[in-house]
């Protein structure tokens, strides 16, 4: 395995899991 690369989808993974955390607080509905 590619650290380098594994480094790197780590990176996008946590503003993305940023964002669905923000999006589930926007809507507590769902």
């Amino acid at each position: 395995m590619n650290k380098r690369h594994n480094k790197a989808l780590h990176r996008t993974a946590i503003p993305l899991r940023s964002i669905a955390a923000g999006e589930l607080g926007r809507y507590p509905e769902k």
